[in-house]
């Protein structure tokens, strides 16, 4: 068989597949609208963040600055989260008010990061949301729960949605996984109360729904060591650097590390939520010898802690999320 051969039924095999996805998919969303299984109500406000593509599109930073903007309201805020790639199971209570409970490996890279940024917001990693979403309330008193990466957790009722979407990647070739790289098809973004856009241009399939659109973008904010220390973002201007990450879109880390003004002498990069060994450490920094510093993002720094020599800088660039028309966005979800 040639190559050209093996890509055909590679991706017919994968499209198969992904009409197996899609069937349960689509049969368990059919379940849900007609009412066979229900949307659960726990007593408080529910927040989702999500998309319908897999993949990277900054669900966690939204997710705080929520989070963020409800504490300052008054109220008191759980964040949940599913944990990916956690090493231990069940629901773990990530953080109380006081900061982080358990280590990274137990809550999961992003459930960590959030845990060990936002004092006075617990973390709860859990598969099942609404179970997460009941203790919150019964341990934390919570009276407003904030669902990272929650879009297609249909169980537990909430009160907004909002969807992100990277307008540069949108919904890739149309298909569902494997084949593509939709979580569920298209029609479902007519659940979102909200769509927060990446990047120039609203997809057509959103401005159908007459749905309110909010712009945003990333912007760096500070660098920060391993060690808890800050340095502003002009330290890195003229330094000579490696790059290192772990993420969805590490093309997208690599262009806001270049507007800092570095000169990239190598790059690094690894599958999403990478777990770095002693071996990887030792390969990256035998090869970053006579440069100033190593670049990384906060999600994977948090992986690096323990591992990292400290004779070797690394600096991990903490992001805040800018949205357009911002009083409008927290107007929606300050409601109710």
């Amino acid at each position: 068989m040639t190559g050209r051969e093996t890509g055909v039924a590679l991706r017919a095999f994968l499209y198969v597949l992904s009409l197996v996805y899609g069937f349960f998919v689509r049969t368990r969303i059919f379940l849900h609208k007609i009412g066979v299984l229900k949307a659960v109500r726990v007593g408080c406000k529910v927040i989702s963040i999500g998309n319908i593509t897999a993949g990277g599109s900054g669900k966690t930073p939204v997710a705080m600055k929520i989070a963020t903007f409800l504490k300052a309201r008054g109220k008191k805020v759980v964040i949940l989260s599913r944990g990916y790639k956690r090493k231990k199971t069940g629901l773990v209570v990530v953080s109380g008010f006081d900061g982080p409970l358990v280590g990274q490996e137990d809550a999961g890279d992003e459930a960590y990061l959030m845990a060990e940024k936002l004092m006075g917001v617990p973390v709860i990693v859990s598969a099942d949301r609404v179970e997460a979403a009941r203790h919150a309330i019964e341990e934390f008193s919570a009276d407003a729960i904030v669902l990272d990466d929650g879009f297609q957790h249909l169980r537990l009722a909430r009160d907004v949605n909002v969807v992100l979407i990277d307008a540069g990647k949108r919904f890739g070739i149309g298909h569902l996984l494997p084949r593509g790289v939709l979580r569920e098809p298209i029609p479902g973004l007519s659940r979102a109360d909200c769509f927060m856009i990446k990047g120039l241009g609203v997809p057509a399939e959103i401005a159908g729904t007459g749905k309110p659109v909010f712009n945003f973008s990333y912007k760096p904010s500070m660098l920060r060591g391993l060690d808890g220390s800050e340095r502003p973002l002009g330290f890195l201007r003229r330094k000579k650097v490696a790059i290192l990450s772990g993420i969805a879109s590490p093309e997208s880390f690599e262009g806001t590390v270049k507007e800092l003004g570095p000169t990239i002498d190598k790059v690094f990069i690894y599958p999403d939520h990478h777990s770095y060994s002693k071996e990887d450490v030792f390969e990256i920094t035998a090869g970053v010898k006579g440069l100033d510093a190593v670049v990384t993002t906060e999600k994977d720094s948090v992986k690096l802690f323990g591992l990292w020599p400290k004779e070797v800088l690394l600096l991990a660039v903490s992001i805040e999320v800018e949205i357009e028309n911002e009083e409008g966005f927290f107007e929606l979800m300050g409601k109710g």
